[in-house]
């Protein structure tokens, strides 16, 4: 919250209490302090430590100093009340609290409102109470958030909608020969056909194309939708830009005739919601207010995480790390040692370890170097029990805490790693490779020539590691007829001191290399006769 910015009143109105605590993060619920830990010994002017919360009770307005007096009860997370305590709004801050729509809203005991707020001086009252003083100029930086919400859909009077996707309501109009239907859609802006104008009679309109996740399938975007947006005036229209989350609450569905498409209409700017994908950014409403959920809370929490992954600027991408190069990636099986590289990927799993993550990673390709083995896609260790082996068509990538900031990973994400060192472990009878990432991870675009080369190699892995250790039985019983015929090839050709690839255990303590390599020992033969 900027500095100019102290007093914040949301416009959504929360359904129950838990809805309005699962929108704070967890270093804001980390910090929140119980009224009892301040001395009622001391009179002070100073803002205690800690974040405070209350919910509002009654107020008491002084006109001749222009300032409320808040009535508060303490409650915790979970919903418990506490002591009461007050908080004086001065100057500004009472102004901007008197004409405030949602702060009529709840004086008039329509809903509840919870008070969040730090940095605020305070003052005993009568050796009892404590009284949180809000006024402008405070060399503090104080900041408070407003939080409307209602116990139930009843208490807010509104109805609980059913959201559906994209293209399951295209396929129900479909089943049930449907031409024209109200709906309530969540969706990302994808694209803007035509800008907001002003059309007839001062209105304003505007048409998008959105989508959502149901729109791809295997990582290609296989449908979009059109949205025309109408509105009371041009001065109506909320700002929207590409990447940002829509809530369409109502929306009417249509049928094309020309083409059968499936386009959406919304004719008033109150049934429109934009969340900026920049959270940041307050969300963006015409109506006073807008009712929101738990339900809700999770969907634009996924979307924007989507939307994140595919619309993410370049140039916040960059801002990552200043010093990332721009030169091209390369495959894991043009990996060498001792030369950083960049490299286009795709997540497989990840753990999270004292100081960062380990992350496994494959783009269709084989590492030729000995590094932890993938036979086990496990917890990096890095211990006496941690398998090796070469040629693995994943390896495991460690990224500190730092470099990874807010990214929040998921399997079969798309990653550009940027700056992937190759530690390298010299051993007496072997060289292991590790990776770390020193550079940046950030998130692949898509439709990129990256994005669209990584997708044809991983397409073209006709045999995944999965089905490689299920025939692993088979490839074993091999083994005895290959070993047989090795050595009858060996007198017949007299090749002195011919010996194969060993299969003991390296003398060093902190790698073993792993057991299953010996079914590779058809390989290791033709490689050492390459002309048989």
């Amino acid at each position: 919250m900027s500095t100019d910015n102290f007093l914040e009143i949301e416009q959504a109105a929360y359904v129950t209490f838990e809805a309005v605590m699962q929108t704070l993060d967890l270093e804001v619920k980390k910090q929140i302090q119980s009224i009892k830990t301040i001395s009622y010994s001391v009179d002070t002017s100073e803002a205690p430590k800690g974040i405070f919360m209350g919910v509002y009770v009654t107020q008491i307005h002084y006109a001749f100093t222009n300032s409320f007096k808040l009535v508060l009860d303490e409650i915790t997370e979970k919903g418990i009340v506490g002591e009461r305590f007050f908080l004086t709004l001065h100057s500004r801050f009472a102004k901007e609290w008197e004409n405030n729509l949602t702060v009529k809203s709840f004086t008039k005991r329509t809903g509840n409102a919870l008070l969040i707020f730090q940095n605020m001086p305070y003052q005993i009252k009568n050796q009892t109470s404590v009284e949180f003083q809000l006024m402008d100029p405070s060399v503090t930086c104080p900041w408070m958030k407003v939080k409307h919400y209602f116990s139930s859909f009843a208490d807010a009077r509104s109805d609980q909608y059913v959201y559906t996707t994209l293209y399951d309501l295209e396929k129900h109009m479909a089943k049930t020969k449907t031409e024209k239907m109200k709906c309530h859609l969540y969706a990302v802006i994808h694209s803007k056909i035509t800008e907001p104008k002003e059309g007839r009679q001062g209105k304003g309109q505007g048409m998008f194309v959105v989508v959502d996740p149901s729109c791809y399938e295997d990582m290609v975007k296989q449908r979009e939708y059109r949205v025309n947006v109408f509105t009371s005036s041009l001065r109506a229209f909320p700002k929207m830009e590409v990447g940002d989350i829509i809530r369409l609450h109502p929306t009417m569905a249509e049928i094309r005739p020309r083409d059968g498409l499936t386009d959406f209409k919304v004719f008033r700017e109150n049934d429109l919601v934009i969340f900026p994908l920049n959270d940041e950014e307050r969300p963006r409403c015409s109506a006073n207010r807008f009712i929101f959920t738990k339900d809700d809370i999770k969907l634009v929490k996924s979307l924007k995480a989507w939307s994140l992954e595919r619309y993410r600027k370049p140039v916040e991408r960059q801002q990552a790390n200043t010093e990332a190069t721009d030169k091209n990636p390369i495959t894991l099986s043009e990996i060498k040692l001792r030369e950083n590289f960049e490299l286009s990927c795709r997540v497989v799993e990840f753990f999270e370890e004292e100081r960062g993550v380990a992350i496994w990673v494959e783009d269709g390709t084989r590492c030729p170097h000995v590094t932890v083995s993938d036979a086990n896609v496990g917890p990096y260790d890095s211990q006496k029990t941690q398998d090796i082996k070469s040629d693995c068509f994943r390896i495991c990538v460690r990224c500190s805490k730092q470099l990874l900031g807010n990214l929040n990973l998921e399997r079969q994400m798309l990653l550009y790693l940027r700056e992937v060192d190759p530690v390298v472990d010299p051993f007496p009878d072997i060289t292991v490779v590790q990776f770390e990432i020193i550079g940046a991870i950030e998130l692949l675009p898509l439709n990129t020539r990256y994005h669209i080369s990584l997708m044809r190699r991983l397409a073209k892995v006709k045999v995944s590691i999965k089905d490689i250790e299920q025939n692993i039985q088979q490839t074993e019983k091999m083994d005895v007829h290959t070993k047989t015929h090795t050595k009858q090839l060996s007198n017949q050709w007299r090749v002195p001191n011919l010996k194969m690839p060993s299969r003991s255990r390296p003398t060093f303590v902190k790698w073993k290399v792993e057991s299953s390599r010996k079914k590779s020992t058809l390989i290791d033969f033709y490689r050492t006769f390459p002309n048989f």
